[in-house]
């Protein structure tokens, strides 16, 4: 038995996932790339590898992650780019995609110099997403990321291949349409020109719901009438159904209603709780007050506002009880920090077969490598 607490990765439900997306592509032409920043777990990706076209990486270790244990295409993205990451970026990539024009002329030499290797794009705001959080919202006002209409260089563009926007936060395929009428209002010119579109992620592709054949024939007649290829980067939306995280009550305190303290923290280890905000799903939990016993339930950092909120079970809980979250695949253990100490969940994958596979454990030479390394000789500024 694998002792609490620990993130569930099933590979099932993520090769299951992954044939819906190469079902996608298959019909539509369109390339889908697993996004690394929303999901980045080597041990699982052989199951991904032969169903997708590759990864999207958001810098450059994610970008030799990829190439490392994913291969096939490398699509890397950066707000900004150095001069050293983005000549380091050159070799584990396949498409590198810009954020503003003043890259691009900053990087027009080793542009023109790695044409016959590379694909090169430029990001796009067309300053619309249903995107109901700032935070999340790449296209809100005065957001840094992309282009807009206005300030599009068409000279520069003709040195790149494509276009690359990214607008949706787990939108669906309404929200899809609607964003693309937007992009043609605004871009439909240098949609003419490039020779692929990059629709970045936030699709919930895999969600039961989402409606894959209407999907297809959005992408075909996009694609066919400005003839370039489209390419899709699912993070959350590759991964649905696919994760939970197990936790264990440590105490249950009293104030003004029953408070559970788990071994897990919604700081540390799923922050999008706290920052989206969400409520996350529970196996077994309902609403307070829906089910006979009520508690909230709270992490063991000292941030007073670690709690992952109020949920009411059939039974009673206690210490040494196990509390499920589910829906814990994206966007939580490639986010998860050392704040305050905090013993990381290990991570555990079930394999096709059925078994159980701890495949990476955590400790406290985690914690001490992440601020000091006694071996490293010191480097003093000048």
């Amino acid at each position: 038995m694998i002792a609490a607490p620990y993130f569930l990765i099933d590979e099932k439900a993520l090769e299951n996932n992954a044939k819906k997306c190469a079902a996608i592509s298959q019909v539509t032409g369109a390339k889908v790339l697993l996004a690394l920043k929303a999901f980045c777990l080597p041990a699982v990706f052989d199951v991904l590898k032969p169903h997708l076209a590759g990864v999207c990486a958001s810098s450059l270790h994610e970008a030799r992650l990829g190439a490392e244990f994913f291969g096939k295409t490398v699509f890397s993205y950066a707000p900004a780019f150095s001069e050293a990451d983005f000549l380091a970026a050159l070799e584990p990539s396949t498409h590198i995609s810009f954020n503003s024009f003043s890259q691009v002329k900053q990087f027009e030499s080793y542009i023109q110099d790695n044409r016959n290797t590379h694909q090169f794009g430029i990001r796009i705001n067309p300053e619309y997403s249903e995107v109901k959080t700032d935070l999340y919202n790449p296209c809100k006002k005065h957001s840094r990321l992309g282009v807009r209409a206005l300030d599009f260089d068409r000279d520069a563009f003709k040195q790149l291949d494509g276009l690359h926007l990214h607008a949706l936060c787990g939108g669906d395929l309404a929200q899809l349409k609607r964003l693309l009428e937007h992009v043609e209002l605004q871009f439909a010119r240098a949609l003419y020109q490039a020779k692929w579109l990059n629709l970045g992620g936030g699709h919930m592709l895999c969600e039961p719901h989402y409606d894959v054949v209407e999907l297809c024939d959005v992408l075909l007649a996009f694609k066919n009438k400005y003839n370039l290829e489209l390419i899709l980067e699912p993070g959350e939306g590759l991964v649905v159904g696919a994760g939970a995280l197990v936790s264990t009550v440590l105490d249950i305190v009293d104030n003004d209603g029953s408070i559970a303290i788990l071994d897990v923290s919604a700081t540390a280890h799923m922050p999008d709780i706290l920052e989206m905000p969400y409520r996350a799903p529970v196996k077994g939990g309902a609403k307070a007050g829906e089910k006979a016993y009520t508690y909230t339930l709270a992490g063991p950092t000292c941030l007073s506002g670690d709690v992952m909120g109020t949920y009411s079970f059939d039974y009673p809980l206690c210490v040494g009880s196990q509390v499920i979250f589910e829906e814990m695949a994206a966007y939580t253990f490639v986010k998860s920090t050392q704040f305050n100490g905090i013993k990381h969940p290990s991570l555990v994958v079930k394999r096709v077969c059925g078994e159980l596979e701890r495949v990476k454990t955590f400790d406290y030479s985690d914690f001490l490598g992440a601020l000091h390394n006694a071996g490293v000789v010191k480097e003093i500024g000048r």
